[in-house]
């Protein structure tokens, strides 16, 4: 992963993979066109090693044409450009914001077509699609994407279904060039595969429920499983807790070894006006480590750069203590405590402590900002990062 899932990704994003994200925002307009502008700053300071940095700037311009009343088609560039003040060292350069040679990039991030019949819902092509294991994690200038072909229905107001043929994902966490589309399996560490995927949701009065399968083609079976309520005690306090579970097991050739990971997790927060304290807890019981993901991941407890499925050794278990403030309605500060660890702990044992900021105005200007400190108990490398942000959306010419 590598994202933040600092208190308010603890919690509401399990909400938000109810229903995946198929694209962005549908338009009423036969005709729209429109995007962001970003820049961002990332270091990563680690002892005895070489320090990394970067800027960038970028962001995406897509535009959509509806052909019918129910069809349209959409496409968009993106890009992350070196302004050209990053170190003239190509080892000091931070590559999460450019390509696989540290460049900067031009893509062909957005080809979709969209098509609605009643409560059925196509999307096919390349598009954001979030799900527990394949998801955009937007932490850097381009998202994650993926060439995707799926069908959703919605059978009613509670009760959704889908399924879908992923076979390919660019982006920062593709473990390759995230300039380019690769297949998902080499995404993962093998030299191909393509993934299947069907999930099902209910969402009614605070409670939500999700279960997702996914058939990655001679690589792994993943069955995850997710339930969240949250409910309002009075009118300053409020509540939520979430279950989750999460398995793997290796399928025909297994391209990637033994899989056997059999992952929960707990999460719990608790709101009293402008202040909210959480705490999660994930746990790996299978012989394997738990399951790596093309995204953010699933898992509550993931930090800035902690995930559980980091853990080397037997039974990977995390934990996250947070506080998170809304001083006003558009800022968000929080800190969030963690620990990372095998049953035994020479083996491994991290901490890490995360410290964020979010901003927003005037819906259109946002700034995200995240310290991340990084503790090894069994190593002298030691590291911390700091990561800021600025998002500007904007709505094209038509």
């Amino acid at each position: 992963m590598k994202a933040s899932k600092t208190i308010f990704t603890l919690l509401i994003p399990s909400l938000l993979m109810v229903n995946p994200v198929f694209a962005e925002e549908e338009q009423a307009d036969s005709k729209y066109c429109g995007g962001y502008a970003r820049t961002g700053f990332i270091e990563t300071d680690e002892e005895n090693t070489s320090d990394e940095s970067s800027f960038a700037m970028g962001g995406e311009f897509d535009c959509g044409v509806s052909i019918t009343d129910n069809i349209d088609v959409r496409v968009g560039l993106g890009t992350s450009i070196d302004p050209g003040i990053n170190d003239s060292n190509n080892a000091k350069v931070h590559g999460d914001f450019f390509d696989a040679n540290k460049n900067s990039y031009v893509m062909l991030a957005e080809a979709m077509l969209n098509a609605s019949f009643g409560n059925v819902e196509a999307h096919l092509g390349r598009q954001i699609f979030d799900s527990p294991h394949m998801d955009s994690d937007d932490l850097r200038i381009i998202p994650n994407r993926f060439e995707a072909y799926q069908l959703n229905y919605a059978y009613n107001e509670q009760f959704n279904f889908g399924a879908a043929f992923v076979r390919q994902m660019s982006g920062w966490e593709n473990g390759a060039d995230q300039s380019d589309f690769i297949d998902v399996g080499k995404a993962l560490g093998a030299n191909n595969g393509s993934a299947y995927v069907v999930w099902g949701s209910y969402e009614d009065d605070g409670l939500s429920i999700q279960a997702w399968d996914y058939v990655i083609e001679d690589i792994e079976n993943i069955f995850y499983a997710e339930l969240v309520y949250g409910a309002d005690y009075n009118n300053d306090i409020s509540y939520e807790v979430g279950l989750q579970y999460d398995m793997g097991r290796e399928i025909g050739s297994k391209k990637l070894g033994n899989i056997d990971a059999d992952t929960w997790g707990i999460s719990a927060a608790l709101t009293y006006k402008i202040v909210t304290l959480s705490a999660a807890h994930n746990r790996n019981h299978g012989s394997s480590g738990a399951l790596a993901s093309l995204g953010g991941g699933p898992f509550f407890t993931s930090m800035e750069d902690q995930t559980l499925d980091a853990v080397t050794g037997n039974d990977a278990r995390s934990s996250t203590i947070g506080i998170e403030i809304t001083p006003l309605d558009d800022l968000v500060l929080g800190a969030v405590y963690s620990n990372f660890g095998a049953s035994n702990d020479s083996v491994y044992e991290v901490q890490e402590n995360n410290l964020y900021i979010a901003y927003t105005w005037n819906n259109r200007l946002t700034l995200e900002g995240i310290y991340a400190d990084i503790e090894d108990k069994n190593s002298a490398n030691d590291k911390d990062q700091l990561r800021l942000i600025l998002t500007y959306s904007f709505d094209g010419p038509f």
